[in-house]
Formats: C-alpha cells, sequence, structure tokens
C-alpha cells in the first residue's frame, strides 16, 4: 500500500503574486477556512490580528496590496504540510517593514498562517 502525495504550494507562483501585489492571486493560495494571524507593534501575542475565511483574508491582503509599497520575497521554502516566507517591504519614503510568515498547508492551500512583522518607525 503507498501513503497519498500530498499537494505541495507553488511557492515559485506564491512569491510571484506577492512582488506583483496581487491580491487575487494570492488570495488564491488559501482554503476556504483558512485563519491568519498577525502579531506587531499593534497587535501583540496576546491581542492577534485575526482574518478567518478566505474572503475576510482576500479582503485584508487587497487592503495591503493597496498601498503604494514593493514586496521582496527575501525567501520561501517548505514542503506538503508547512512553509515560510520572508518579505521585505517598502514604502516611497523609504520605511521598511519585514514580515515572515509560517504557513500549515492542507492540498496544497493554506489553512493557517501566522506572520510577525516589524517596521521602521
Amino acid at each position: 500500500m503507498t501513503s497519498p502525495t500530498l499537494a505541495a504550494l507553488d511557492l515559485t507562483a506564491l512569491a510571484r503574486a506577492i512582488e506583483g501585489r496581487d491580491a487575487a492571486a494570492q488570495t488564491a493560495f488559501y482554503a476556504d477556512d483558512a485563519v491568519l494571524t498577525t502579531i506587531d507593534s499593534e497587535h501583540g501575542p496576546s491581542d492577534p490580528d485575526v482574518l478567518r475565511g478566505r474572503d475576510a483574508i482576500g479582503a485584508g491582503l487587497a487592503e495591503v496590496c493597496a498601498r503604494d509599497m514593493t514586496h521582496t520575497v527575501v525567501f520561501a521554502i517548505g514542503d506538503a504540510e508547512r512553509a515560510a516566507v520572508a518579505v521585505d517591504c517598502r514604502y516611497p519614503d523609504g520605511v521598511a517593514v519585514r514580515c515572515h510568515a509560517t504557513l500549515l498547508l492542507r492540498d496544497g492551500r493554506i489553512v493557517e498562517q501566522v506572520t510577525v512583522q516589524a517596521w521602521d518607525s
């Protein structure tokens, strides 16, 4: 008896969507029941920002992608069950943001993401 093959997340396509600020393409990588948790200076570990479901995550991504900033994927690594992505962002005024995300996957889609981000003040 062989084990079922797990579908892997297409990290190259995800990186392309992130760098292209393509919210719709990024949203397509999430499962319907996905949860995205963000920890930053405004939302600490005890009270993180939590988006539940692909629609809410898509709306959040659309808001971020509408900002005038660049996104550069520093690395993306993973297997069929989990992945990690680091993204450097920069606003036109020079303010930098670094985001690190860990992803849990199911059938090639993101089901849980925890992002920790920090930016210049």
